[in-house]
């Protein structure tokens, strides 16, 4: 009986034994291979790309990774790595490779661990266009009615879209907008440009810049894998398996916040498009002569009338127009860039994205208007009534930001040559509390009557796009119901594109 007991005994430690290593191996398998995913971009001859990343954890390598399809030249396809900025803070390696358009399917696997990752198709003629911003979380991230995100992701990768536009500001949770310093306990404000204090526009050539990510201040937390994982690629792994995104830049991922994080992850200037043309944050000590990595303009020429616009303005001032020499310049540029990039044609659709709203309605309590972002915006894109002619958004039919956290609405009457704004910073963070106009009475902005009409819920937008024309149509999804239907404006301009 004795040797029966202990060799039934025998059996069950050595089944648990097998369980526990099955387990972690396991584990391990789901930890090396972490997310996977496809930016678009713009190659050196103007055209389309797809960028297809993957994030290991780091005692992996990128070699051990396997790509299911052939490069254009059926070559093996070979993956690089894109520069760390902190491996402390970033314990992980992103390794990248072009993505085969002509390819059926797209898996990503980790041959260690036979771990494969979905990765979506590129569809250069999309029609269904999803629109998300502002996703990250500031707290009580656990509860669905405080951060939708996670549950907004999933409902927009049930819908299959053919293309996601996402307005910035990934990551809340990891970019406060204040630290105490090291010596005094003084609170100071993160460089936000402006957001946090006007000053650091007024007087940004001589107001201290604070960043999160200066060794110097350890009362700082800075820019980390943890945070990003959280707000981004935990809650969005399944509608990165469903359509190739396009990013934009936030505020929240400007050089002092999550923007090591931003190029590490997400910009898509890469040196697979051409050598050196990879991008990072400089050095963010505080006797740096330079804190400060602006990304170039590009745009995106779909083959069904689509022009894609994408401007980096996360360091453009909302309420005063900042007008030192480095941003000055850049925002010329960037402004003949938006002129130059959008056609005049009578099918093709010029959209621009653009974290900071050109036109946001800031509203009292009341619901009466107080001011109109963006003032750095509006003057270096010349949107003054008397200067429309010579306006860098003259040919541009539709603008999408984010920014706000509600969602807005602004069009212009039929005979100006403004473009429809839409403002969707309402994808998961924390809801603005002023109360957006929601009614058909034009209010005044630039001398000018407009339409205006918004509300603080959170939700996303699905866009069906017509290659016939210009036209297109917006559902605005909560987190039960439909929100509003929204459309391109008909001529004359008579009510608000939203709001029916």
């Amino acid at each position: 009986m004795d040797n029966l007991l202990r060799f039934v005994l025998t059996l069950l430690i050595s089944a648990l034994s097998v369980g526990n290593i099955n387990s972690v191996e396991a584990a391990k398998k789901h930890e090396g291979l972490l997310a996977a995913y496809v930016v678009l971009g713009q190659s050196t001859s103007k055209e389309i790309i797809g960028i297809a990343r993957a994030i290991i954890s780091a005692d992996n390598s990128c070699s051990d990774l396997e790509f299911d399809w052939k490069s254009d030249k059926n070559e093996k396809v070979v993956a690089i790595t894109r520069t760390n900025p902190s491996p402390t803070n970033f314990p992980v390696k992103v390794c990248e490779t072009l993505y085969n358009k002509k390819a059926e399917e797209h898996f990503i696997t980790l041959k260690k661990y036979n771990h494969s990752l979905k990765l979506p198709k590129i569809n250069l003629h999309p029609e269904k266009i999803a629109v998300i911003g502002d996703t990250g979380c500031k707290s009580k991230c656990k509860k669905e009615a405080k951060w939708p995100f996670p549950n907004f992701s999933k409902a927009l990768a049930n819908q299959n879209p053919d293309l996601l536009l996402h307005m910035g500001d990934y990551n809340y949770r990891g970019t406060p907008g204040s630290f105490k310093l090291n010596d005094d306990n003084t609170k100071v404000h993160v460089y936000d440009a402006g957001d946090n204090d006007i000053n650091q526009c007024k007087k940004s050539e001589t107001w201290p810049y604070y960043s999160q990510n200066n060794p110097a201040y350890i009362n700082a937390k800075a820019d980390n894998w943890k945070d990003w994982y959280k707000d981004l690629f935990k809650p969005a792994a399944l509608l990165m398996s469903k359509a190739p995104w396009v990013v934009l830049r936030g505020n929240h991922e400007l050089c002092s916040r999550a923007g090591p994080g931003w190029f590490y992850f997400l910009d898509p200037n890469s040196n697979l498009i051409s050598p050196g043309s990879e991008l990072s944050c400089p050095d963010q000590s505080a006797d740096s002569e330079n804190h400060y990595t602006l990304s170039p303009t590009y745009q995106l020429k779909f083959k069904n009338n689509l022009n894609l616009i994408v401007a980096d303005n996360a360091n453009a001032c909302d309420n005063f127009a900042v007008d030192i020499p480095l941003f000055k310049n850049a925002f010329i540029e960037q402004s003949n860039k938006i002129k130059q990039f959008a056609v005049q044609s009578q099918n093709v659709s010029n959209w621009l994205m653009i974290h900071r709203p050109v036109w946001g309605a800031r509203t009292k309590t009341d619901g009466q208007l107080k001011k109109i972002l963006n003032k750095t915006m509006q003057k270096y894109l010349n949107t003054d009534p008397s200067s429309e002619d010579n306006s860098s958004l003259k040919n541009v039919d539709l603008i999408l930001s984010g920014h706000m956290h509600l969602f807005e609405s602004i069009n212009f009457p039929s005979d100006n040559k403004r473009p429809v704004q839409l403002v969707l910073g309402n994808g998961g963070v924390a809801l603005s509390k002023s109360t957006p106009p929601s009614s058909n009475k034009p209010v005044t902005i630039n001398s000018k009557e407009v339409y205006v009409w918004g509300v603080n819920q959170f939700g996303y937008m699905t866009i069906d796009h017509k290659a016939s024309s210009k036209d297109w149509t917006g559902t605005l999804i909560g987190v039960s119901n439909t929100i509003t239907k929204c459309k391109s404006p008909q001529k004359p301009t008579t009510k608000t594109v939203c709001g029916y």
